[in-house]
């Protein structure tokens, strides 16, 4: 079976784009970003070497923000904000090598 390499991009049935990608060697690379059905960003993230590295980014249907954190070598690593469809924080998580350390709700 081929590697896969270069970008990739899969559409919901209505048409609409709801996955681009890049791949390199087989692995994710790069930027890849996710889409609901009407077309607004559902999230993105970076990946290196096949594993998650840097910010990741969840969004609701009406485009706020629902999550947002970090990644290092494909392990949580830092601080996850998590937020209601308001775009009011309510939860932020701290990870160090994937591990939770700590939790707090905000409201």
């Amino acid at each position: 079976m081929e590697k896969k390499d270069g970008i990739f991009e899969e559409y919901h049935d209505n048409g609409q784009l709801r996955l681009k990608e890049t791949w390199k060697d087989g692995k994710k690379e790069g930027v890849s970003e996710y889409y609901h059905e009407d077309g607004q960003l559902a999230g993105k993230g970076t990946w290196k070497d096949g594993k998650k590295d840097g910010i990741f980014e969840e969004y609701y249907d009406n485009g706020q923000l629902a999550g947002k954190g970090r990644c290092k070598d494909g392990k949580k690593d830092g601080v996850s904000e998590d937020y209601d469809e308001d775009g009011q924080l309510w939860r932020k998580r701290t990870y160090k090598d994937g591990k939770l350390i700590e939790k707090e709700y905000t409201n």
